[in-house]
């Protein structure tokens, strides 16, 4: 028997896993774009279709239901994936909140971090519910190396679906599965949001690495160092949340986001893939253009703009040793030019690769 899946947001990855899972699903698409749409339904039953949210790929619809309403988006299913920009991911939430139920499961698909109060979009989603007859236990979030430009074209594709209850992981496991896409269960929600954000940010900072011909020497560096920035913030967070009795089993959760596909599985594909905006950005950034030229040349919503100065701000606070996303950050927001920058790096006084402060 098909499950019923309704994925809320008609934009570049909304549209590419309407058409994975649509194959072996009853798929139901709700958005905003009513131009995406046009151009689904002036096609509807043929296998290729050119949309302007994934340009140039030729994407089969022929099984997708557009659904113009979201009351009747939610209605039609019980598993709702929450395609949307990690800004818009509250107010979808406060949107829907009206016609939830117990029996439905939300799966977010945003990578970034809330401004201000620092959560992760599936503790924005529970806190936005709270009240309705939503069952908090029923969160998911979906992560990993997954372009939209690569499942939409039918490449192989792995992700992970993070979630509190193993039995939900495993069934949505089987839903998300196709002849290209297939994912695993993880039990770190928090720690594979975290790093679905911070990924973008180091992205930025190896995109500019490119544009000023700096070397894949220093593009791998960028990347490698910015994982264990990852793992510094990761070990911040989990310090506030886990009990004593804990611990042990919280930095073996840590761990196996870090270095899982949610981790440096992400990181690779962000930084060094041409889908990645957040790569694009920086490069963009690196060859001159300004922060709303560079924007604008992206196209896309870059999430790694928005999540770095939230970042930077709370390891200061919080005196998080990350001097990528903090040098990041003096050369987007300060003025601070990139070579000194670079400068400032690599003149650092530490010199154990694991040392105290990793």
């Amino acid at each position: 028997m098909k499950e019923k899946v309704s994925i809320l947001g008609n934009g570049s990855f909304g549209c590419a896993l309407a058409a994975s899972l649509s194959v072996r699903n009853e798929l139901f698409l709700w958005g905003r774009d009513e131009k995406i749409f046009d151009q689904i339904l002036r096609c509807q039953g043929l296998q290729e279709t050119k949309v302007d949210s994934l340009p140039g790929i030729a994407v089969d619809f022929s099984k997708v239901i557009v659904e113009k309403t979201l009351e009747r988006a939610i209605s039609r299913s019980s598993l709702l994936l929450m395609a949307v920009p990690s800004h818009a991911i509250g107010s979808l939430a406060a949107e829907i909140k009206p016609f939830i139920t117990e029996k439905h499961v939300l799966v977010s698909l945003a990578k970034g971090i809330e401004r201000n109060s620092f959560k992760t979009m599936s503790e924005v989603i529970e806190d936005t519910l709270a009240g309705s007859r939503f069952q908090p236990e029923n969160i998911a979030a979906f992560s990993g190396p997954t372009h939209a430009e690569e499942i939409a074209q039918g490449k192989p594709t792995l992700g992970v679906i993070a979630c509190k209850k193993t039995s939900l992981g495993e069934h949505l496991c089987q839903v998300f599965h196709s002849e290209n896409l297939k994912t695993y269960t993880h039990r770190d929600i928090v720690g594979l949001e975290l790093g679905g954000m911070l990924k973008n940010i180091i992205a930025i900072a190896v995109g500019i690495a490119e544009a000023k011909n700096m070397g894949m020497n220093a593009q791998a560096a960028l990347a490698t160092r910015g994982l264990i920035e990852m793992g510094r913030y990761l070990d911040s967070r989990s310090q506030q949340t886990t009990r004593p009795a804990k611990t042990s089993e919280a930095k073996q959760l840590k761990v196996n986001t870090l270095y899982g596909l949610s981790g440096v599985g992400d990181l690779m594909a962000t930084c060094f893939s041409k889908h990645s905006r957040n790569r694009r950005f920086g490069f963009f950034l690196g060859k001159g253009l300004s922060l709303e030229a560079a924007l604008s040349r992206v196209g896309q919503t870059v999430e790694g703009y928005y999540a770095l100065s939230i970042v930077a701000a709370e390891a200061e606070k919080k005196n998080i040793y990350m001097p990528i996303t903090r040098s990041l950050y003096q050369v987007l927001f300060e003025g601070k030019k990139t070579e000194l920058a670079l400068k400032e790096l690599m003149s650092m006084t530490d010199t154990q690769e694991f040392g105290a402060g990793t």
